[in-house]
């Protein structure tokens, strides 16, 4: 069983254009949409967030 990101990885992968999201007017693709989410990634681990670890 794939667990959320997995799956929102393997979309991004398939139809990296596809609009993932739309918020307040906003559409944002599946490629906008992992690299903000990694953006975050990386930040929370400057930070010392780590696996375990409760942000």
């Amino acid at each position: 069983m794939a667990i959320l990101h997995e799956l929102v990885y393997r979309q991004a992968a398939r139809t990296p254009d596809a609009v993932a999201v739309t918020t307040a007017g906003v559409d944002v693709t599946y490629r906008e949409l992992c690299r903000r989410a990694d953006h975050v990634a990386a930040r929370l681990r400057r930070l010392g967030a780590g696996p375990e670890s409760l942000v």
